[in-house]
Formats: C-alpha cells, sequence, structure tokens
C-alpha cells in the first residue's frame, strides 16, 4: 500500500495493512512486536504499538504475516513526514524484547493532503 517508500492517505479509504514476510525458523508461539514511529501533526513524537509480544498461531507461523492497522492512526502523523516501521521475534518465546531479532527498519512517507483543484494529492517526503 506504499508503493515507492509513500503512503497516499489521500488514495487509501481502508486500513492498512502491513506484511512481515516470513522468517527463517518460523515458529507458533514466537513472541511479535510491531510499532510505528514518526512525528504526529502537532510536531511531536509519535509512536502507535501495533503488536507488543504477540505470541504466533500455528496458521500464522506458516505464511507472511498480514498485520491490519486502522487507517485512523496515520492520520495522527504529519503530512509530508516520514514513520518508520519497527519489528522484532523473540524465537525463544522470552517476554522481554531486549534479546528479540529485529526486522530491518522499513521508511514510509506520509502524503495526506488533497489538492484543493481536485486533481489529485500534494505533499510528499522533503528532500530537504
Amino acid at each position: 500500500q506504499a508503493p515507492g517508500g509513500v503512503l497516499d492517505l489521500a488514495a487509501v479509504n481502508t486500513d492498512i495493512v502491513i506484511v512481515l514476510k516470513a522468517w527463517l525458523f518460523m515458529a507458533a508461539g514466537q513472541l511479535v512486536w510491531l510499532s510505528l514511529q514518526g512525528v504526529a501533526k502537532d510536531g511531536s513524537f509519535l509512536e502507535i504499538n501495533v503488536w507488543t509480544a504477540k505470541p504466533l498461531t500455528g496458521t500464522e507461523a506458516q505464511q507472511d504475516l498480514a498485520i491490519t492497522v486502522a487507517r485512523a492512526e496515520f492520520d495522527k502523523l504529519a503530512d509530508g513526514s516520514e514513520f518508520e516501521v519497527f519489528a522484532k521475534v523473540s524465537v525463544d518465546q522470552d517476554i522481554e524484547d531486549l534479546y528479540a531479532e529485529e526486522f530491518p527498519v522499513l521508511t514510509v512517507a506520509i502524503k495526506s493532503q488533497v489538492n484543493p483543484s481536485g486533481g489529485g494529492s500534494t505533499g510528499g517526503a522533503s528532500g530537504t
């Protein structure tokens, strides 16, 4: 839902799906953390905790994870800003994430303003 690393909220009317690709030795009972960090509309730091030590089910452990996040959560982010997606897994079922294996961080730009003339969207990540 974020081609080219840009999530265009003006073009998305549904909840957002974040996909974590299946990993080597993925198994039921492993604990997964997923959070988003970015800049809120008021300029403050915003963290959205999606999953905190969520145990994988047997079905989930057999495939990529499609994690649905309410679109309203993304509306809290400042237009033109970037947010980062952080994910990690505890393969030994340790409830503390201190030693959990971290996935590579994904950085995505938010684009949400609609052009007043109705000609599409404006905004996006700044190059400066």
